[in-house]
């Protein structure tokens, strides 16, 4: 048997395979035999035909069914011998093969290429934010505390900036009559908030209960129209907002007692979410490294088109898109994420690294003390499920390899003022 194989692209391959007739007869006598015992025709029994008469009458049928029994054997043989280790199923160029002349099988195959890290240990810059809290985003946090704990309470006079306002909408038509179907609908608007935000915000400041104003809400795009609505004021209600005292500070964490100490409270909370929101920006970091690193490194097909699979089996019933418009929307994020996963697996091999059983117990036990004490063995049936491990196996293989990567980087930190 001979085998030749010819690169197509990184993940495709041709594969020929020639099978001289020495090597076939043997097996396709004993195909024959088989094949003759279920063959039956009139003046002989089931299984008695003359061979001479059955490849007369059925020779090509016999042949087509040799080569689809025995397609396996001399695929894999032939996979060995070119020393390729295939993703999927061949596709089929030509066969060719007729009794007393060689098999001839031309195939392609898709094969995983062989992934070759960049030398990051001899160390590699990346990016991470570094944010610096302001004195005004720990006064924007306890105004949000107090607007959540306030009151609403209905005021006479105008409106103004910040004001709830029960309201009757109508819309109205080129020519500012209500439109022939349009019905008043009642709704709660905040000025300054969405809708009414900028213009439409600054129209209605100063309206009085029981006024009528007009607010346009202009088109998006061009080809679209822009819409007027009249609205009238039913009830105006003003936020009274809690002072800032002991009281209000209990009512937020009991164990405080000071405006000052809530402000340090609220001020770690926020440095401590924004830590953590730098550090995965780190990682995304150098998670991009890598995959700029190997930006040439294909993917079969295949693999891909088998992820998308699983991803649209757990996204269709979540997400309102055809097939094809889900497979070309995260095609990009399936292909990234699969070649992530090759380079981390890849680490993981080369550095021997891993998570034991006695790891994931004691996360599993860090976990659960941070539960309420009375439904902590409800969620200790969960925490040991099989299932949850494996999850938890792979987040901490994740962190494992991103702690490996950590130490060859050459961290760059660019002081970044958090936004919102």
């Amino acid at each position: 048997m001979k085998t030749d194989v010819k690169e197509i692209s990184q993940t495709k391959h041709a594969l020929v395979i020639e099978v001289p007739w020495e090597e076939i007869e043997p097996l396709y006598n004993a195909f024959l035999k088989k094949f003759k015992s279920r063959i039956q025709m009139p003046g002989f029994r089931k299984g008695k035909v003359p061979m001479g008469i059955i490849e007369r009458q059925y020779g090509s049928y016999a042949e087509v069914e040799f080569v689809e029994e025995n397609f396996n054997l001399f695929y894999y043989k032939g996979l060995q011998e070119g020393k390729l280790n295939p993703v999927g199923d061949p596709e089929v160029e030509n066969i060719h093969f007729h009794k007393g002349e060689p098999l001839h099988l031309h195939l392609n195959v898709e094969i995983l290429p062989e992934l070759i890290l960049p030398d990051y240990k001899k160390g590699f810059i990346v990016e991470k934010p570094v944010y610096t809290i302001k004195k005004e985003d720990v006064e924007n946090q306890m105004n949000e505390l107090r607007k959540q704990n306030a009151e609403l309470v209905e005021k006479d006079g105008p409106a103004d900036m910040g004001d709830y306002l029960e309201v009757e909408v109508v819309e109205l038509d080129v020519n500012g009559n209500p439109l022939p179907d349009a019905k008043p609908e009642v709704a709660t608007l905040v000025i300054g908030e969405n809708p009414l935000t900028d213009d439409r915000g600054k129209a209605l400041i100063g309206i009085k209960k029981g006024e009528n104003r007009q607010i346009i809400f202009k088109a998006e795009n061009e080809n679209d129209e822009d819409h007027s609505f009249d609205i009238k004021v039913l009830k105006i209600q003003t936020l009274n907002m809690p002072e800032l005292n002991k009281e209000f500070v209990q009512t937020i964490e009991p164990d405080l007692e000071t405006v000052d100490q809530l402000k340090d409270k609220i001020k770690e909370e926020i440095q401590s979410y924004l830590d953590n929101e730098s550090k995965k920006q780190l990682e995304n970091n150098i998670r991009e490294y890598f995959l700029e690193a190997l930006k040439t490194y294909e993917i079969p097909e295949t693999v891909v088109q088998r992820y998308l699979d699983e991803l649209y089996k757990d996204q269709k019933e979540r997400e309102h898109v055809s097939e094809e418009e889900f497979r070309k929307q995260y095609y990009d994020i399936a292909f990234n994420t699969l070649k992530w996963m090759m380079i981390r697996e890849e680490i993981i091999r080369q550095e021997n690294l891993e998570v034991s059983q006695e790891d994931i117990q004691k996360r599993v036990e860090k976990l659960l003390e941070n539960v309420d004490e009375k439904l902590r063995e409800a969620y200790r049936s969960y925490y040991e499920s099989e299932e949850f491990k494996r999850t938890l196996y792979h987040e901490m293989m994740s962190e494992k390899v991103l702690d490996h990567l950590k130490t060859f980087a050459k961290i760059k930190e660019k002081k970044v003022t958090p936004k919102g």
